[in-house]
């Protein structure tokens, strides 16, 4: 499967610049990947979770994850 991991979330916004928020762009482009997923029938799984990273991959290997993105 597919897991779509937008990153930033909550408090961490991640950079900033010229008016852009990390964590929004990243959740814009998660968004669009999880609908191209959806159109092509794949099984995926986007995750919102605000915990560590280390912590997510091992719930994301439960999964039997292919694809991290």
């Amino acid at each position: 499967g597919i897991v779509i991991d937008p990153g930033h979330g909550g408090a961490d916004g991640g950079a900033s610049g010229n008016g852009i928020v990390e964590k929004n762009m990243t959740l814009d482009i998660s968004n669009y990947m999880s609908n191209l997923a959806k159109d092509y029938n794949c099984n995926w799984f986007q995750s919102f979770y605000k915990t560590l990273l280390k912590d997510r991959l091992v719930y994301y290997q439960k999964l039997f994850t292919n694809f991290l993105l």
